[in-house]
């Protein structure tokens, strides 16, 4: 029996001792900036059409000449999609009152491809040359593997973050950095919202004395944020 509460009284003192324990607790930051490699193009087809059958098919009609525009750009029609349609009743004002007027047929398409000032340069070339109308936007994003390695280093960094504090608050404290007990990621305590992987332009449309026009568009970097929240025992 007193072997029994020796073994208790023990096992007692020792998670005692684990739990008296003194800590240090870090949050580790980090942020990088890091330029999209993906560019997004966005293109609204719209017409009007006094019947749903005929607004349908200028609408293809329409959508047929984008798409045979981007493939002679060198585009994969596979690559090209639509992300939106819709058709719906046109009406107008006249006479202080809505009416009727036709059907409105619509849709949006996409495409992602490399981003790059030559890819730009080239799409919006053809985009003012073209006798029909192009309303469009350009957004940027990071491609998955870009978005992946930098999420990776700048999670390592804000690791790094955290240990350089620790090692800085220790030594100032006059204690001894011991054993790694926790890491806990994104510390709720920081509060960074999380990366917006895409920004886009304003939407544009192209005159044809535009066509020569040597066209800036440069991407802002995407920011990402880090954080990590990490506990060492010291003595």
């Amino acid at each position: 029996m007193k072997k029994i509460l020796i073994l208790i009284a023990l096992t007692m003192s020792s998670i005692a001792t684990a739990q008296d324990r003194s800590l240090i607790q870090v949050n580790g930051t980090s942020e990088l900036q890091v330029t999209p490699d993906t560019a997004i193009l966005s293109l609204q087809v719209r017409e009007i059409e006094e019947t749903m059958s005929d607004a349908l098919k200028s609408l293809d009609k329409k959508t047929t000449y984008y798409i045979d525009l981007l493939k002679r750009l060198g585009y994969e029609e596979d690559d090209i999609k639509t992300t939106q349609f819709s058709v719906t009743k046109h009406r107008v004002y006249k006479k202080n009152e809505y009416v009727d007027s036709g059907y409105v047929a619509a849709q949006r398409i996409k495409l992602e491809f490399k981003q790059n000032r030559d890819n730009l340069t080239s799409m919006l070339s053809a985009f003012a040359k073209s006798p029909e109308e192009v309303n469009f936007s350009i957004g940027f994003k990071l491609s998955d593997e870009l978005r992946d390695e930098t999420r990776g280093s700048a999670m390592k960094a804000a690791v790094k973050d955290a240990k350089k504090k620790a090692i800085l608050l220790a030594n100032t404290a006059g204690v001894d950095l011991q054993q790694l007990k926790k890491i806990v990621y994104g510390s709720p305590n920081i509060g960074y919202p999380r990366n917006d992987m895409i920004m886009e332009t304003r939407a544009v449309s192209l005159s044809a004395d535009q066509s020569q026009q040597d066209f800036n568009i440069t991407p802002d970097d995407i920011t990402f944020r880090e954080s990590v929240l990490m506990e060492w025992y010291i003595q």
